[in-house]
């Protein structure tokens, strides 16, 4: 994904290492303005960059244009989390590289009904200010080239296209325009916060006002405040809480959304869904409610509170892996050793398999788009081996699995990191060389199956032959010891020349 273009304000210029050229408020208002309009990715740096990207976004969304290419990194915000501004700049442009602006949908001002293009409203409407850039959940490329989509019913099916489906999926196979688990990841590598201290999730149509208040006298938090970002706050979803916490940092909810949170219909679905499932799951797991506050004031005195969270001894390591490993360790002190606990967003699942079904014909291991399951093949057995911490609960291991022996259910696992063995069968051998040709319950439904189908009992055989064997014996190049079929085996043949006879 391509880097966005800095637009260095003057005040600020001598605090972001490399600035060779800084504009007035004035040419970095328009400057912006020109290069959104060009479809250009822009990070604002400056003393007032909330103020401005304010300005900027407002005459962008009223000229049609895609305001979620802008971003923007505000000197009081260095100040509130205690990170140089220079190490700042360099955060905010990694999290702005890895989202996903150019999935802004655009719709008729005021008509929010149906999802239409650009293109199409543009020949219809004939003027761009007719044009809004709307954040809607989209579907990543995993999700559709893995066939997720069609087996998964959680995401937007569940929050009917509000915004918090991107919340509700487990490993980020749902996106929206304006946030994303990885930018999130990318943004505190950089910044290697450590708690205690708090991570403030706000829209950035808000976030001027954040800025501009925590920095008042009278209202300074006495611990650092680092703030994320976002389009609708209701797109943070169960893995980034628990991911927070894990460094130390008390996760926050800014959700004064003003007249858009109230009217628009995409916020309130999205609000009400992410109380129902998200914030649940996070009650339920750490015995607290997540902090969700609306108005500035109540904000203040939120943070007018020392936390007490602390960190995972390795938690720096663990986030270098990504925010997944960091929730699943999180969860894991959490539940410490606590039975398995059923949730209601998607962060991991359980797998039950009912080994008198299960084949262990891989299909399930060649499907899963998480890589959540293993095949282990060795020559006295064959398993399958599960990861409960990568399990996204797709519910698409159980649509494809031709025996139907698979049920998913939904939720955390007191140990998410560790393999676990579902189904273990014998492993059959090549009655001529030894090599291993799959477990026993899948041979004998393969014998079964030519069995019912009227094969001979010649041919029934040389189910226990590899390929190479079976080759050389119909060459005439071998003549197999056939005593050395296993007797289960030796009865299904014999049943077959009984009902010849």
């Amino acid at each position: 994904m391509p880097a966005p273009r800095i637009i260095v304000e003057e005040s600020v210029k001598e605090k972001v290492p490399g600035a060779t050229e800084a504009l007035s408020q004035g040419e970095a208002f328009s400057e912006a303005l020109r290069a959104v309009g060009r479809g250009e990715r822009v990070l604002l740096a400056s003393g007032v960059a909330w103020a401005l990207w304010k300005l900027v976004a407002r005459e962008a969304w009223m000229r049609g244009d895609n305001y979620f290419l802008l971003e923007a990194v505000d000197l009081g915000e260095s100040e509130l989390s205690s990170v140089g501004f220079g190490q700042l700049v360099v955060a905010r442009a990694a999290y702005a590289a890895r989202l996903r602006p150019e999935k802004a949908g655009f719709e008729k001002l005021g008509l929010r009904e149906k999802r239409v293009t650009r293109r199409a409203l543009l020949a219809g409407a004939g003027v761009g200010a007719a044009l809004a850039a709307v954040e809607k959940p989209f579907k990543g490329e995993l999700c559709s080239t893995r066939g997720v989509d069609r087996a998964c019913r959680t995401c937007i099916e569940e929050c009917e296209g509000g915004c918090c489906a991107a919340a509700l999926c487990g490993v980020e196979l749902v996106g929206v325009a304006g946030y994303g688990r990885e930018a999130l990841a990318e943004y505190l590598r950089v910044v290697s916060p450590r708690g205690p201290g708090y991570l403030v999730f706000a829209s950035r149509w808000v976030m001027y006002e954040v800025v501009a208040r925590l920095r008042e006298p009278g209202n300074r938090p006495p611990v650092p405040v680092h703030l994320v970002p976002t389009g609708c706050p209701y797109v943070v979803g169960l893995e980034e809480l628990l991911a927070v916490r894990a460094l130390g940092l008390t996760p926050l909810v800014y959700a004064d959304g003003g007249l858009a949170e109230e009217h628009d219909p995409y916020c309130r679905r999205s609000r009400g869904k992410w109380l129902e499932a998200v914030a649940a799951d996070y009650e339920e797991l750490t015995g607290e409610k997540p902090y969700v506050e609306k108005g500035w004031r109540n904000l203040v005195d939120r943070l007018s509170y020392t936390p007490s969270l602390s960190p995972l001894p390795d938690a720096a390591a663990l986030l270098g892996k990504g925010l997944h490993s960091l929730a699943m360790a999180e969860a894991e002190r959490l539940l410490a050793g606590k039975s398995f606990k059923h949730t209601r967003s998607l962060l991991s699942a359980a797998l039950r398999v009912d080994p008198e079904r299960c084949t262990l014909c891989s299909a399930c291991v060649q499907e899963c788009p998480a890589n959540a399951l293993q095949l282990d093949r060795n020559p006295e057995a064959e398993k399958l081996l599960f990861l409960p911490g990568r399990c996204i609960a797709c519910n698409y291991c159980a649509e494809i699995c031709p025996e139907d022996a698979i049920v998913v259910e939904r939720g955390l696992d007191p140990r998410p990191g560790q393999w676990r063995t579902l189904v273990e069968h014998g492993a059959v051998r090549c009655i001529a060389c030894g090599a291993p040709l799959g477990p026993r319950t899948l041979l004998e439904k393969v014998l079964r199956k030519m069995r019912d189908h009227g094969f001979p009992p010649e041919t029934l055989r040389t189910v226990f032959l590899c390929d190479r064997c079976k080759a050389a014996y119909q060459l005439g190049a071998l003549k197999p010891d056939w005593s050395k079929i296993p007797g289960w085996a030796k009865r299904l043949i014999e049943e077959r020349k009984t009902e010849s006879s």
